[in-house]
């Protein structure tokens, strides 16, 4: 479940150096995304390569599917704010609002008002 997925994404932080670093974003839960800011852009792409490798196997193990949506590429600034955008829209209609509250038993006696 939640755990095996948490632990099979910190596997793609655990190869970090100082030269090199993997993070995992949440977009909506099941869509992460991996970033590393690097100066070698080869680098960087095979490193993130390696993370999804890691990660694939400590899903595997636990029994668990991975879906990479789109290959490790090099990303412009442009790139990145629309990323960004992705996630902050993601987290608004994530987030609860009015009506999304379950209907308790004892709410079917009560007459709708308007």
């Amino acid at each position: 479940g939640i755990d095996a997925v948490k632990t099979a994404l910190r596997t793609a932080e655990s190869r970090n150096t100082d030269e090199t670093q993997v993070k995992v974003k949440l977009v909506s839960p099941p869509l992460y995304v991996l970033t590393s800011t690097c100066l070698d852009k080869s680098h960087g792409i095979t490193r993130l390569e390696e993370a999804i490798v890691d990660i694939r196997t400590s899903i595997e193990a636990a029994g668990g599917q991975l879906i990479v949506k789109m290959e490790p590429k090099a990303v412009t600034e442009s790139d990145d704010a629309e990323l960004q955008a992705l996630m902050e829209k993601r987290e608004r209609e994530n987030a609860e609002v009015s009506g999304d509250e379950s209907v308790s038993g004892s709410d079917d006696d009560i007459p709708d008002t308007v």
